[in-house]
């Protein structure tokens, strides 16, 4: 793959320091109004799906070419949206003439990337077949008029399922975009947790497929690759986030997979030869128990990348007293008896030690509760030259409450709940808390800690959040965040990174092949205060993506003023490198 370094942006701002980080746009002032409206019904609720306020994700990136980042946000019942940025935080709603509503059926997660190779980003979006909703997988790709074309079957990319994700990435060097499918198991909120296969051994349920799969692009029709490949998924996968990175740094992304409840997260490292090896019990010891959503990246500048999994354990006391999250001591030494990790119910903060090491440190670093967690974005938010991290939180109603178990779990109240779900079968969700929590932002203080700097960052308006992508919506340097939210408006944030003075790169990468974006390409800069690893990843979070083709990287002023800064860009990527 070839790569050519199309544009450096090296300024400063001038601006007055402002207190707050972030400034929350109001959707009449963006145009932004989609709202995923989650309404409870007979048909499909929690009480049959317990993955109801899970939530939707959003996907960012340049669909007509203009050079401004365009919205796409997934709607779990509801239509779609897509909006055209049309600069200045203004935005259009342009999914009626584009044709991407996909309005039909239950929608979870999507992505943007160019999936074809012909230089237009096109977008994936993922559903679930379960119960009445009867939602599919459909690749849009675009026409380059303002328009895309379901071409899903015809790129053998169609799957009914219950999918959460899809993450686009070279896995075999070949120069053009793979596919890992992410999904997840089901079950109804009061049916047992448990369950048991035999290892590697994929699970069916009627005609459908359970597990995740791994497609190889071969000239734009995708093979389903997963047995060949050593990709091994069953019923106890409830996959809710995956991310891909060169963790061994040998040149091949690799990647995290997050499942929920008791089935270990997968550590895919590939060989470089077309296939992985599944290495968590060997590189971990122990990863989160409820895993949410993932990301990776080298948060302390060692050039090694490390990787977040969030889960649920509350910070507020009272939250904490009353949530079940833990389990007796019997029943963990009886998961691990039957083969699965070592699992804690709170974010994992592993720390990429190099020699296929990690070491875990969420409660060292400050991060490990934060709640009913989904998308952990890593980004330098104040351009200081450390990333950051965003973190969206809330679940609309909380089925672990343990006063609702307790109610629930009634033999009268078990017998009423029969094999449909009735209008007064509703009235049980009213028993479910209902609380609305902030998102959390920290600042990376350099020395493998982190400090809440929610309110201080203007990001501490209460609320139900799942899928984020950080996004420089106008090109300024600052980097902005777009939150999908349930039953209330998007979030637009307004970054002002800018104003305490700091510089910032941008490194715009064109890739010559398929690969348009270079999407796998990692970039090291290296100055007089230390170096900042980056990689070309823009699937990572929760059933998000954010924008490929840029990256940007911050710079505290002080050093520009000292006149001795020395930076070098190294592209690293498999084949050429063009300048």
């Amino acid at each position: 793959m070839a790569l050519a370094l199309s544009s450096l942006a090296c300024e400063r701002s001038t601006q007055p320091t402002e207190p707050r980080l972030f400034e929350l746009l109001a959707p009449e002032a963006t145009g932004i109004t989609f709202t995923n409206t989650l309404p409870e019904r007979t048909d499909f609720n929690p009480l049959n799906y317990l993955y109801y306020y899970n939530g939707a994700g959003v996907a960012v990136g340049d669909v007509d070419g203009d050079g401004l980042p365009d919205l796409y946000f997934t709607s779990n019942l509801g239509a779609n949206k897509l909006y055209r940025n049309k600069g200045n935080y203004q935005f259009e709603d342009i999914t009626a003439r584009a044709g991407v509503a996909d309005s039909t059926g239950w929608k979870t997660g999507v992505t943007m990337a160019d999936v074809n190779g012909d230089g237009r980003v096109d977008i994936y979006v993922c559903g679930v077949d379960y119960l009445t909703m009867h939602g599919r997988n459909v690749l849009y790709v675009n026409n380059g008029d303002g328009t895309f074309t379901d071409r899903t079957r015809e790129y053998g990319l169609e799957h009914e399922g219950y999918s959460t994700q899809a993450l686009f990435f070279d896995y075999d060097g070949d120069g053009d975009l793979d596919m890992y499918l992410l999904d997840h198991s089901t079950h109804r909120e009061r049916e047992a947790r448990g369950g048991t296969r035999a290892a590697g051994m994929p699970a069916t349920a009627g005609n459908t497929r359970i597990g995740d799969r791994l497609f190889r692009n071969d000239k734009n029709h995708f093979t389903d690759v997963s047995e060949a490949a050593g990709i091994r998924d069953g019923v106890d996968g409830y996959g809710l986030g995956v991310v891909a990175s060169d963790f061994n740094g040998d040149g091949c992304p690799d990647l995290y997979v997050a499942n929920d409840f008791q089935g270990n997260d997968y550590l895919y490292i590939n060989n470089c030869n077309g296939s992985f090896t599944e290495s968590i019990t060997r590189e971990m010891g122990h990863t989160s128990r409820f895993s949410m959503g993932v990301d990776a990246a080298d948060f302390n500048n060692d050039g090694r990348t490390d990787i977040i999994s969030l889960d649920m354990l509350p910070e507020r006391e009272d939250i904490f007293k009353t949530s079940a999250i833990t389990e007796s001591f019997t029943l963990y030494n009886m998961r691990l008896q039957a083969g699965f990790q070592p699992q804690s119910a709170h974010n994992n903060l592993q720390l990429n030690r190099g020699g296929g090491r990690f070491s875990e440190i969420g409660f060292l670093a400050g991060v490990a509760a934060t709640d009913w967690s989904w998308a952990p974005l890593f980004a330098d938010f104040d351009n200081d030259g450390r990333k950051d991290l965003f973190i969206t939180n809330g679940i609309y109603r909380r089925p672990n409450d343990v006063d609702y178990i307790t109610y629930v779990g009634q033999p009268a109240v078990q017998a009423s709940l029969g094999d449909s779900i009735t209008q007064a079968n509703l009235k049980l969700l009213e028993k479910m808390p209902h609380v609305a929590i902030p998102n959390y932002a920290f600042r990376n203080n350099g020395d493998l800690t982190f400090a809440n700097t929610t309110e201080a960052w203007g990001l501490g308006q209460p609320g139900f959040s799942n899928g984020a992508a950080y996004v420089d919506l106008n090109n300024s340097g600052n980097l902005d965040l777009v939150v999908n939210n349930i039953n209330a408006p998007a979030s637009i944030y307004r970054g002002k990174s800018r104003q305490n003075g700091n510089y910032y790169l941008t490194v715009v990468l064109r890739g010559s092949g398929a690969n348009s974006a270079g999407i796998g390409a990692r970039v090291t800069v290296r100055t007089v205060a230390g170096s900042q690893l980056l990689e070309q990843q823009p699937t990572r979070g929760f059933e998000s993506s954010c924008a490929n083709a840029k990256l940007r990287v911050g710079f505290l002023h002080r050093l520009w003023r000292e006149r001795n800064i020395f930076v070098l860009i190294v592209l690293t990527v498999v084949g050429e490198v063009i300048l």
